[in-house]
């Protein structure tokens, strides 16, 4: 089971990895706007694949941002994901 459930809200971190992250954005997506996201919200649309499937760390996910609700954004690690309410 994936460690994140479809549709929950979370907050986005680069964790210090921003390089590494950007390389996964959307081409629509300036660098400037992507380092505007570093603690938005986003919801997860999916699991899209895994390394290790009940840890989040190695689960990647198809996220939406709030910022950016028409754009899709595929395969982010959870862990840059802290589910709203929950702390990291």
């Amino acid at each position: 089971m994936q460690s994140i459930p479809d549709n929950t809200k979370c907050r986005f971190s680069f964790n210090e990895l921003f390089s590494e992250c950007f390389a996964f954005f959307p081409e629509e997506i300036s660098e400037e706007q992507a380092k505007s996201l570093e603690g938005t919200t986003c919801t997860v649309e999916s699991l899209e694949t895994y390394t290790e499937l009940g840890q989040k760390d190695f689960e990647y996910y198809n996220i939406k941002f709030d910022l950016f609700p028409d754009t899709n954004f595929v395969g982010f690690s959870g862990y840059h994901l802290t589910v709203l309410g929950e702390k990291k």
